[in-house]
């Protein structure tokens, strides 16, 4: 749930790891006049938690992995 403001072209990021709460965000921005300056992207991030002492496992390593989602929205300059 981050969001990123740029001063000099008045664009702004979101990012979210639920696309149902991007969506609600992007719908609010929506409204104070921004529009989508391209469509939702996903991305999946995959990293090592710890080293697995599950007896019997035949991987030495357990992965922890999340997809997070992001889009870019621009002010409409036709709103301001």
């Amino acid at each position: 749930m981050i969001r990123t403001k740029s001063f000099l072209n008045n664009t702004i990021s979101l990012t979210d790891f639920s696309k149902t709460s991007l969506v609600k965000r992007i719908i609010e921005k929506e409204k104070m006049g921004y529009v989508c300056a391209h469509p939702i992207k996903e991305k999946y991030f995959e990293f090592v938690a710890a080293g697995s002492d599950k007896k019997g496992s035949k991987y030495k390593r357990e992965y922890i992995g999340y997809t997070k989602f992001f889009i870019k929205m621009a002010l409409n300059k036709n709103e301001i």
